[in-house]
């Protein structure tokens, strides 16, 4: 594929989603890449690495610590749009002033409500500088609301839909990956849009869904996803829900259990030495899958026929699977597709819903339809 030469800086790009990011933009475009860090040692070794593996690409790399905004005005210099693979959500405010200055685009991967709280106070400053910023992308946030939209666009009627999302951690690296986790098991607070209604759920609030050869059936406790909250307006739903699975019971109890009760009696308390267990657990547990699977569960009409339809998406590595979303995005956003679209939007509101899928298969994510 090629793409007129952008530069885009990666935030985090050391980090292992930043660096599946770094090597598919190398493989996929045409783009100048920075890969952007707080060590400037193990950016240049991995710029390195990459030029090794890439005849002739342009790659380079800058120190870039979002707690230092100096620093991110340095690295932005010249970027057509930065990409934040980071866990960087308690300096958001500091990564977007930073792409106002330099006057460049932004598109994150965090999966934190708080993120998208703070970009939305941005708005009207990015819509008025010509720039788009775009928040919870990547897997989960990112397409699940991309394909309820899609089944959307594939019936006369869409009354419902519902989503599940299973993750192993097998394929993390180090143990404070299960932080985000954990960060995101104690912050959701599930409800689910039921008869026109939005209801409060709680971690306790299960069904069963089945996550195809991966994952198999699985008992979900439900969860919240902001870019779920506008679509039953937009698209005149009746029913939407998503809930989440972890991949062995012992996870499941330490996760819903275990993390929360601990976070009632104080923030983070017993966090380093859960993290452990659940990551050599993880690592240990030769019967566990790794990998993500992503389904989607939605019933309407067709021609006044009543139709069920069904998508799942999976993967084996989940961080490659994100970075493979990313790269879905930006080959549509250099194509031109979003050129008028200005502020700050989310992913899944904003992406082609059928060209991603084809794009993320092509690049070796597994997709299975049903009933389209």
């Amino acid at each position: 594929m090629g793409v007129d030469r952008k530069k885009i800086v990666v935030l985090g790009g050391c980090g292992q989603a930043g660096r599946a990011i770094v090597r598919l933009l190398l493989e996929r475009t045409d783009a100048s890449v920075v890969i952007a860090g707080r060590s400037l040692e193990k950016a240049q070794a991995l710029a390195n690495d990459m030029r090794r593996m890439h005849a002739g690409a342009q790659v380079a790399a800058s120190c870039a610590d979002a707690v230092k905004p100096a620093s991110l005005g340095d690295a932005f210099r010249g970027a057509d749009i930065v990409i934040v693979a980071s866990t960087t959500a308690n300096f958001t405010a500091n990564v977007v002033r930073a792409c106002l200055d330099a006057r460049c685009d932004y598109f994150d991967i965090l999966d934190s409500p708080e993120v998208a709280d703070i970009l939305n106070q941005f708005a009207q400053q990015a819509k008025k500088a010509g720039r788009l910023f775009i928040t919870q992308g990547g897997l989960a946030p990112g397409m699940p609301a991309a394909i309820v939209r899609l089944a959307h666009a594939s019936l006369d009627n869409l009354r419902g839909a519902r989503l599940g999302l299973a993750l192993s951690l097998k394929t993390a690296e180090r143990y404070e990956q299960v932080y985000d986790v954990f960060d995101f098991i104690v912050k959701t607070r599930p409800v689910a849009f039921e008869g026109g209604v939005w209801r409060k759920k709680s971690l306790g609030d299960t069904t069963t869904i089945d996550y195809g050869d991966r994952f198999g059936s699985r008992q979900s406790f439900a969860i919240d996803m902001p870019e779920l909250h506008a679509l039953p307006e937009q698209l005149g739903l009746e029913d939407l829900s998503i809930y989440a699975a972890s991949p062995n019971q012992m996870v499941d109890y330490l996760l819903k259990k275990l993390i929360m009760g601990l976070h009632r009696i104080r923030p983070r308390l017993g966090w380093p030495t859960l993290a452990r267990l659940i990551f050599r657990a993880s690592k240990q547990m030769a019967h566990e899958p790794s990998g993500f699977s992503n389904v989607l569960e939605a019933w309407g009409q067709r021609n006044g026929v009543d139709r069920r339809l069904r998508i799942v998406i999976e993967h084996e590595d989940n961080y490659f699977a994100t970075a493979v979303t990313v790269i879905a995005f930006l080959r549509q956003y250099f194509s031109g597709a979003f050129k008028e679209t200005k502020g700050v939007r989310m992913m899944g509101h904003l992406i082609d819903p059928e060209r991603s899928l084809h794009e993320i298969q092509e690049m070796g994510v597994t997709v299975r339809r049903e009933g389209f």
